[in-house]
This record gives structure tokens, C-alpha cells and sequence, in this order.
């Protein structure tokens, strides 16, 4: 896409910050609501998550009603940790759906490549559940020992 960015000044962006959508109507020439909007606000929203981060000063950029939001560390750490989860949700239901395939409909190439695959997408589903259960709850070092009465 094509935006001018001038006067888009990338050294007074801070976390913390909305680019509204007026502002990125005149960027990108664009009028909201449009396919070519949204194109182009989420190759805005990559262009600044590379300036910034270039500049020194990496932040989290996501887009929200339209606008480009320039996320606090707090509001980063929560939305990074929703958007872990569910991609990793996101993991589980693929992985399910893919057990589901018919593999008699497949060439045996196929069902070899399938095969392999549903082995190693079930060895990273069960790696993440076993780090995530043996992890200690945050602010613990180690596991609590049991107390003798």
C-alpha cells in the first residue's frame, strides 16, 4: 500500500498512543470502512510496529475499532498472553480436525505426509501441556515442600 506518512512523526509515537481514524484516513487515503482501508491499516500497523522497534523503543501495535493503538507494557502483556493462548487453542482445534481425515481417501504419499505430520503436531501439544504443568505459579522459585506436623 501506498501511504504518505509525512507528517506522521514516528520519534513522538509512545506506547500509550491512538492513531485515530481520521488520521489514517488522511495516511492512507482511504475512507474507513472500505477493503482498501483495512488493507491498508494493517500494513500501517506493521510500518509502525517497524519503526519503532528500529527506533529502539519496541512496542506492541494492534488495530481496534478502526484506529491504530500503540499498547503500555501492561496492556501488551495482557493482550500478548490472550493471543498465546489462543493461537495455542487454535493449535489444539487444528490438530483435532485433522485427526478427523479421512485417510483412506488419501495417496500413500499423502498418508505418509499426514501421518508425520499428525506425530508432530501431537509432540508440541504434549510439550506445551507438560511445561505449562510444570512450571511454579508466579512469584514462586520452586515447587512449596510439604510441612511435617
Amino acid at each position: 500500500m501506498d501511504c504518505n506518512l509525512y507528517p506522521l512523526d514516528f520519534d513522538a509515537l509512545e506506547k500509550g498512543d491512538v492513531i485515530e481514524i481520521e488520521r489514517i484516513q488522511e495516511i492512507t487515503g482511504w475512507k474507513c470502512g472500505t477493503n482498501e482501508y483495512r488493507f491498508a491499516l494493517l500494513a500501517l500497523r506493521d510500518r509502525v510496529f517497524q519503526e519503532l522497534r528500529d527506533r529502539g523503543c519496541p512496542a506492541t501495535v494492534i488495530t481496534d475499532s478502526d484506529r491504530l493503538q500503540i499498547l503500555t507494557d501492561t496492556e501488551a502483556a495482557e493482550y500478548n498472553r490472550r493471543m498465546f493462548v489462543k493461537s495455542r487453542k487454535a493449535m489444539a482445534r487444528a490438530f483435532i480436525r485433522n485427526t478427523l481425515v479421512d485417510v483412506n481417501q488419501l495417496t500413500d504419499s499423502e498418508r505418509r505426509e499426514h501421518s508425520e505430520d499428525l506425530l508432530i503436531q501431537s509432540r508440541i501439544l504434549l510439550s506445551q501441556r507438560r511445561a505449562a504443568r510444570r512450571l511454579p505459579p508466579p512469584g514462586l522459585s520452586e515447587p512449596a515442600e510439604p510441612q511435617a506436623e
